[in-house]
Formats: C-alpha cells, sequence, structure tokens
C-alpha cells in the first residue's frame, strides 16, 4: 500500500521526511480544485493529502506498521487524512496557501534550506579544525577523506543558497514560534548545550546543580499557578520543560563569564574505565565530568594535565581551560 502513496508523490520509497514535504508542497498548488480546473483535481488533491499524511506518519513511527491491528490502523489513518484533504479542498486557493497548514510546510522548508546551506559551509571548515585540535597534522588526512565521503550532500547544500533569503526565514521562524513543539525543541536544543558547557564545568556538587533546575522549576511552576496562568497566555509544559531550565543556565553563564583570580593546577594522570581520567592524590574525584574524555586515545602521549580554574561572581569555582602535557 504505501508504495502506491510514495508513486502518487513520485517518490522513491527512500524519500526522507523533507522530501515527502517538498513534493506534497509543490503538488498541493498544482492540484488544488480552486486553480485546477480538472475534473479529477478534487480527488487528486484528496489522494495527495492522504498520501502526504500516512508516509509522514510512517516515516515518524514505523512500528504502527508492523503492528497487528495494522489494517484498523490505516482504516483510521485514511479516513483523517481524507478529512482533513476536504477541508483543506473547500478553501479558496488564497485561503489554502495563507492556511497555517501550508503556512507550516513552506515555513519548515525555508528553514530546512537555510540549515542545509550553512551546514554545508560549516562542516568543511569544523572538521579539518576539530581533527587538527585533537589529533595533530597527520589528522587532516582523515578529515579530508571524511569530507571526501559527505561532499554530495555538501554540494547539495551549498546550491542551497540561491534560495537564501534573510527576511523569509525571520518571517518563517516567526510564524513556526507559534506552535508550542517548535518552541520546545529549540530552547531544548540550547539548554541542553548550556547544560553541556557551563553546568557541568562549575565545581559543586552534581546534586546542588540538579537542585538549582528542580528550584527553578518549582518556582516557575507556582508563578504560573498563581500569575501566569491568569495573566499571561504561555503553557504550563512550555514554561517548565524550556524557560524554567533556561533561567537555571543562566546563572551557570553569568557564573562563567564573571569570573575572577585564574589560577593553574597540574596532576599528573592515568586513564582507567576506558574514559575516565584518575589523577594523582586521586583530586578532584568527586567531580566526574572534569575527568571524563570521551576519546582517550587522545591522551596517550601525555601524563600531566594542567587546569585552569576561577571564582564566579556567585563564588562557584568553575573550570576555564585544560591543558594536556608531556
Amino acid at each position: 500500500m504505501l508504495h502506491q502513496y510514495y508513486k502518487i508523490l513520485e517518490l522513491s520509497e527512500s524519500a526522507t521526511i523533507e522530501q515527502i514535504t517538498k513534493a506534497y508542497r509543490i503538488k498541493a498548488k498544482q492540484f488544488h480544485p480552486d486553480i485546477n480546473s480538472h475534473p479529477d483535481a478534487h480527488q487528486h488533491f484528496i489522494l495527495l493529502n492522504e498520501a502526504y499524511q500516512i508516509l509522514i506518519k510512517h516515516k515518524k513511527n514505523p512500528s504502527a506498521f508492523n503492528n497487528s491491528s495494522y489494517e484498523n490502523w490505516m482504516q483510521e489513518e485514511k479516513r483523517k487524512a481524507n478529512a482533513e484533504a476536504e477541508r483543506q479542498a473547500q478553501m479558496r486557493y488564497e485561503e489554502y496557501i495563507n492556511s497555517d497548514d501550508y503556512r507550516y510546510l513552506n515555513s519548515m522548508n525555508i528553514l530546512l534550506d537555510h540549515f542545509g546551506f550553512f551546514v554545508s559551509i560549516f562542516l568543511p571548515i569544523a572538521i579539518p579544525i576539530f581533527f587538527f585540535k585533537w589529533y595533530g597534522l597527520p589528522a587532516l588526512i582523515p578529515a579530508a577523506i571524511l569530507l571526501l565521503f559527505f561532499s554530495p550532500y555538501l554540494f547539495i547544500g551549498w546550491s542551497l543558497r540561491k534560495k537564501l533569503h534573510w527576511e523569509r526565514f525571520k518571517i518563517s521562524f516567526s510564524f513556526l514560534n507559534k506552535f508550542e513543539h517548535f518552541k520546545l525543541f529549540w530552547l531544548s536544543a540550547i539548554n541542553l548545550f548550556l547544560f553541556w558547557n557551563y553546568a557541568l564545568v562549575t565545581m559543586i556538587d552534581m546534586k546542588f546543580i540538579l537542585l538549582f533546575y528542580v528550584l527553578s522549576i518549582s518556582i516557575c511552576g507556582a508563578l504560573w499557578q498563581f500569575y501566569f496562568k491568569q495573566k499571561v497566555k504561555i503553557s504550563l509544559l512550555l514554561l517548565l520543560v524550556g524557560i524554567a531550565p533556561l533561567l537555571a543556565n543562566a546563572l551557570f553563564v553569568t557564573n562563567f563569564y564573571i569570573s575572577f583570580n585564574a589560577v593553574d593546577e597540574q596532576y599528573e594522570f592515568t586513564m582507567q574505565r576506558g574514559s575516565m581520567m584518575q589523577l594523582a592524590n586521586n583530586a578532584y574525584d568527586e567531580f566526574t565530568f572534569i575527568r571524563f574524555f570521551p576519546d582517550p586515545d587522545r591522551t596517550r602521549p601525555y601524563s600531566k594535565i594542567k587546569f585552569t580554574f576561577a571564582n564566579g561572581i556567585y563564588g562557584w569555582r568553575v573550570l576555564k581551560n585544560y591543558e594536556l602535557i608531556e
């Protein structure tokens, strides 16, 4: 059954979600009943919607298609897709292209085009720098091989430069920001980055770090119950999962950048348990993160490590830098 839907969208079965979305958007404009007078346009538009809805759900949750109740599930999905397609088919074309459904798909495509282009610019610069920093000059050869392997994808990304339009990007991002799941996505990505780069290099016990997040979530939850719920249009989920951790992360970022009295500490070390560094005299045994090296091979030529610590504005020490020493 699925191969028929791919055929409707003129795609191979290996098509990605982005390719399915793009093909649907193009064909939906072509076959919308308001601009296509062909007698079969209405039915074709419904089939397009059915194909798009089911293929997207299959890509996101392929296990559902292996379920024993697959036939019932498929019938229900077809019914939902047809109902949605009928609703869209009844719109005038101008209404359709200005509807949230169409604008959502279009905005996602615009963001993906910009993202693909910037990745194609970033990787050829970042990969050699990363390999050189971690493995030295000889590592530039495997870096070049890796770039050669990715070159077809990088070329596709570079070809997207003709589609770049900063104003359309801003409008698309602003539109998608109306949807809670989109806000949660980018807030979660930012929070994960800040937690990894700033919270984990703060020299306080992990229990206290987690306590700050719990307190932030608790305070935001109380504010929502007694104030935001009535005054501000913000969901509890977005507040607790996105904004509350961001406020906690702001403390760690501020403490990291506003810091004073930097000092260097040097220790001999050995590698134990794969990626874990054991410092002389069991120094900083309680701080697992600063002793964690994802690539232990990089430490083999070295026997010492120099840490640079500083005192943050809130009184918490932070690890500002480290250097391996022979």
